[in-house]
């Protein structure tokens, strides 16, 4: 799909279409990504999406249904033209050019934006109330937050949880044992974990979540 000798690529997303992908690109390992949007069909034809040259950290990157724009997270605030520590969540307009910020975590950290199917809503991380652990956000397309952390109370268990569309709410589920790794899959209401039994656990196992 692509190629450069100096460039460093990394697949970052798919379109709801499944025809094209999105591709990070750094130069010589940089880390400074750039994304372009490739079509299956046309290989090495890369569109460059976002700045040819940032000064600034890209975190994600996936277009909605209608293609119109672009959803990441970046180390920067782009109508200053500044570097800041905080990953800010942007939306991207790819035919005005316009960056509209949809949230702005007050602490560092955090990490991919990631759309629903119908891309009108953005689930992000923010680290606000300890840098060790990260609460889940969400917000819509137009910046109004849609969910957050109902209480700002510090808590020491781990949460599981999927938005369930038809009943309009999440559905969590909570544990004192640590959760490695989540997926939901495209439809469903279960979610296949791996949770560690320790808090530092040697053995994983594998649990479904509803």
């Amino acid at each position: 799909m692509t190629e450069g000798d100096d460039d460093h690529s990394f697949l970052t997303s798919w379109t709801p279409d499944s025809r094209t992908v999105l591709i990070a690109r750094d130069r010589g390992g940089d880390e400074r990504a750039r994304l372009y949007r490739v079509g299956l069909d046309t290989p090495g034809e890369l569109t460059l999406l976002t700045d040819d040259d940032p000064e600034y950290f890209l975190r994600g990157g996936e277009l909605p249904p209608n293609g119109r724009w672009l959803v990441y997270g970046a180390n920067a605030d782009l109508a200053a033209g500044r570097e800041i520590e905080q990953i800010w969540v942007y939306r991207h307009d790819l035919v005005t050019d316009e960056r509209r910020v949809l949230a702005r975590p007050a602490k560092a950290g955090g990490g991919y934006p990631l759309l629903n199917a119908t891309g009108d809503l953005v689930l992000y991380t923010r680290k606000d109330r300890h840098r060790a652990g990260q609460q889940l956000w969400l917000v819509d397309v137009e910046g109004g937050v849609f969910s957050s952390p109902p209480t700002r109370r510090r808590t020491h268990a781990s949460a599981s949880g999927s938005w369930m569309v038809t009943a309009q709410c999440a559905g969590w589920s909570m544990s004192r044992r640590v959760i490695s790794s989540a997926f939901v899959p495209p439809g469903s209401l279960t979610a296949p974990v791996q949770l560690y039994r320790e808090r530092y656990g040697r053995s994983p196992a594998i649990a479904g979540l509803r």
